[in-house]
């Protein structure tokens, strides 16, 4: 069963792989979560949702399918519901401003990233103040959110390749990993297979 990890890009979620085809769960042990107080760009933060949403469409694809799905029915309900407003502003109509109903999206965003917010503060008591105060970017983030996520989505489509770290990976599957040559290096050399 080790040889799983001998190529393999995500340690944990080979790990998830292997213990579900077992037949056996995983559980969330909250007093594991480790906090990352690491800021980022706006790049760096497309960077990595990227990678985090690539590495789940190679290693678990039903997690990457449900992502992909609710996050682009969200976003439509947002366009929709902003086109359906527009519309209705500068012509009326019945439809459009019931169409514009489409927008109450929003609210339930910010309902559920307080809900989730919540539930964080009580699995870190000792990160409770300094959570709270991240309550108003957090509602922003979740309104982003799914338009983020739908970029990530689409991004996934077309590569398997990401970089992490300044190094060039590419998935050809949850058992191999290479990794590709650098700008640097000559277009020659052939790419490294992971091994352990």
């Amino acid at each position: 069963m080790t040889q799983a990890w001998d190529r393999t890009l995500s340690d944990d979620l080979m790990l998830t792989v292997k213990v579900r085809g077992l037949g056996l769960e995983t559980q969330f042990v909250p007093s594991c979560v480790a906090v990352s107080h690491e800021g980022s760009t706006l790049g760096q933060t497309i960077e990595f949702t990227n990678r985090q949403s690539l590495i789940s469409k190679v290693y678990f694809q039903p997690l990457w399918w449900g992502a992909a799905i609710g996050h682009s029915l969200g976003c439509l309900f947002v366009v929709f519901g902003l086109a359906s407003l527009f519309s209705w502003l500068i012509g009326g109509g019945t439809s459009a401003l019931i169409g514009s109903a489409c927008l109450a999206m929003v609210p339930l965003q910010w309902v559920n990233a307080l809900w989730l917010l919540g539930s964080v503060r009580e699995m870190l008591p000792q990160m409770s103040d300094s959570l709270a105060k991240l309550k108003w970017h957090y509602m922003f983030a979740a309104s982003l959110a799914p338009f983020l996520s739908l970029i990530n989505t689409i991004n996934s489509l077309f590569t398997n390749k990401i970089t992490w770290r300044g190094i060039r990976y590419e998935m050809r599957s949850p058992w191999e990993t290479v990794i590709l040559p650098s700008v640097r290096q000559k277009e020659k050399e052939a790419p490294v297979v992971l091994s352990k």
